[in-house]
């Protein structure tokens, strides 16, 4: 990774996101035949994003540059940045802690299968069996009400 020649850019920058990125390219690049080196408009344009992931997303970041990039990854090796501000954030004030706890739950297990790219590593990463995972997400997809919503 070369460094960013623009000081008023690097001052915006964390002071950990260089050794990070650093880091885990080392890791990708020990299995890449060739070895990928960071642009500095890639590393400015992986700065501005947010991350609402936390550090998983600039680790899927740089796993899309290395799946697409050649040996320099550029802006355009990102993956598309999502829009956090899009959705509204729905009012849950009076629902029964069970009924919270269960949304959170399947939220974590999706986002999990959405990060680790299958069921089976969500689950390891989480903790849990596979087969709760799948149960767990099965029973996310039923219409059936909990029992806070029964009269």
């Amino acid at each position: 990774m070369r460094p960013d020649p623009d000081p008023a850019a690097a001052a915006r920058q964390p002071a950990f996101l260089a050794p990070f990125l650093d880091a885990w390219l080392a890791e990708i690049n020990r299995a890449r035949p060739r070895p990928l080196a960071l642009s500095a408009r890639f590393v400015k344009a992986l700065a501005a994003r947010p991350l609402p992931g936390n550090l998983r997303e600039a680790i899927a970041a740089l796993r899309c540059a290395a799946l697409c990039a050649g040996t320099t990854a550029e802006p355009a090796h990102l993956p598309p940045a999502r829009d956090m501000a899009a959705a509204p954030v729905p009012d849950r004030t009076g629902l029964p802690l069970k009924d919270l706890v269960r949304e959170f739950e399947i939220r974590t297990i999706e986002n999990s299968v959405a990060d680790h790219g299958s069921k089976r590593s969500a689950a390891k990463a989480l903790g849990i069996d596979v087969a709760t995972l799948i149960r767990k997400m099965n029973r996310s997809r039923d219409t059936q009400p909990t029992r806070s919503e029964t009269p």
